[in-house]
């Protein structure tokens, strides 16, 4: 080789490292989450027996004498609406605004909290509402303030309220638990004041918050989680969303610690290792990468959340192996002998599959889950018998996520993804949403 062609060499490995180092500086830089400077809340007061007339003058009246600074500001703001037409006005009080509608009968047996019958009754012939739009500093004490305001004005009215952002309903008792109370200091327990909603698209179920924009924080998705941790994905989810508002952020690979022990808020902290078996470590990592927010989602930023792990495998086997770090194991092996008379109950639950298939495939109620059991083939040439949490049933196959780590199938764990025929199937069960199978 010429010393020409020496030199080609040598330059050509120095631009290799030097990309190789750019690009090492590209993936090392940390994911930006920064917290708005300014948070905005919409709400909607439903009174029971107002004069409409009397609405604005009473909300105004308690405004000045509860939330003096947010009145205080809202004349300059306004003023400054001719050179800044983006200004954000810190208090605006309507009646009957056409932007916000009552809602139904059906939404409130979801987005209703703490409705007795006559509540209901009452939004269905509400004729007008007051509707309460703000703007504060994210950080600090006035959202705290404005909840206050919301909930005395609530009481002078004898009024339901609206939050818009997480669309649910509340009783002035509702709000004051989920509001008010939980709070750390300067801190609330975010649980109470986010929801959190699920969708079944395309057998998977996708979890996403409402409210955060409260915060000036991005709300947060998981793509996938099976139905039966939908409530412990949920639980993280809050977690992690405490540990954004209490100004922890990922690393330099996205990556977020959780450790239930040290949760920085006292109530939720509580909550969740009582939920939580001692055992269980109470720790783990998950990575947050932004993401657009899909169809009814917030118009907010968003997160994807999902569980980092150490050896790998499908990301519903990493949020299964999480879960278990966080909360513990709860699936236990038990041998069971066929014998007569469990082989007999097992024809019966076959011959009613057929019927099972198509009640799965029309939709199941939500939050239902259907389980089946299936023998899987161990690494000793046996067969040990599993329950597949179903994510889709077609004739002959059915496909679900594993619902136990297998004592004799090394390559397998909780969360892996198995297809089974429907003819193997030995039984079945149908979860509702109240927990009865």
């Amino acid at each position: 080789m010429g010393g020409a062609d020496v030199r080609a060499w040598i330059i050509l490995l120095a631009l290799t490292g030097l990309v190789s180092c750019l690009s090492s500086a590209a993936q090392a830089e940390p994911l930006s989450i920064d917290r708005k400077p300014t948070a905005s809340l919409v709400l909607l007061l439903y009174p029971r027996s107002a004069a409409a007339g009397s609405l604005e003058r009473t909300a105004m009246d308690l405004a000045k004498a509860e939330i003096p600074a947010f009145v205080a500001q809202e004349a300059e703001a306004r003023s400054n609406k001719g050179s800044n037409p983006e200004a954000l006005v810190p208090i605006e009080i309507d009646v009957g605004n056409e932007r916000f509608f009552a809602p139904s009968r059906d939404d409130l047996s979801y987005f209703g909290v703490g409705l007795e019958g006559r509540d209901v009754d009452s939004i269905e012939t509400a004729k007008t509402s007051l509707v309460l739009l703000v703007a504060f500093p994210s950080g600090g004490a006035s959202y705290r303030n404005f909840a206050r305001y919301a909930r005395d004005l609530a009481s002078k009215l004898d009024a339901l309220i609206w939050d818009d952002e997480t669309r649910q309903l509340f009783t002035l008792r509702a709000w004051d638990d989920r509001r008010l109370t939980g709070w750390d200091g300067e801190q609330p327990s975010v649980a109470g004041h986010i929801a959190i909603h699920m969708y079944e698209e395309e057998q998977r179920l996708r979890q996403v918050t409402l409210g955060m924009r409260r915060f000036g924080l991005p709300d947060l998705s998981v793509r996938d989680s099976d139905p039966q941790h939908a409530k412990e994905v949920a639980y993280i989810m809050n977690a992690v969303a405490q540990l954004l508002l209490a100004g922890q952020r990922p690393d330099t690979q996205g990556e977020l610690s959780i450790d239930l022990d040290t949760l920085p808020n006292r109530s939720y902290r509580e909550f969740l290792l009582a939920v939580a078996e001692k055992a269980a470590s109470h720790k783990a990592r998950v990575r947050l990468t932004k993401t657009e927010p899909e169809e009814g989602d917030n118009d907010n930023d968003q997160l994807d959340l999902s569980f980092v792990g150490d050896g790998g495998g499908s990301p519903l086997e990493r949020q299964t192996s999480g879960l278990k770090y966080l909360f513990g194991a709860r699936d236990k092996i038990i041998s069971v002998q066929h014998t007569p008379e469990l082989l007999a109950a097992s024809q019966r639950a076959k011959d009613r599959l057929p019927a099972l298939r198509e009640k799965f495939r029309r939709g199941l109620a939500p939050a239902e889950t259907l389980l089946v059991e299936v023998p899987l083939r161990t690494d000793r040439g046996g067969e040990e018998w599993m329950w597949i949490s179903v994510r889709s049933w077609t004739v002959g196959t059915v496909v679900g996520i594993l619902q136990g780590t297998p004592n004799d199938i090394r390559k397998l764990s909780a969360g892996a993804e198995i297809t089974a025929k429907e003819a193997d199937v030995f039984d079945y069960l149908l979860r509702h949403a109240d927990g009865t199978e």
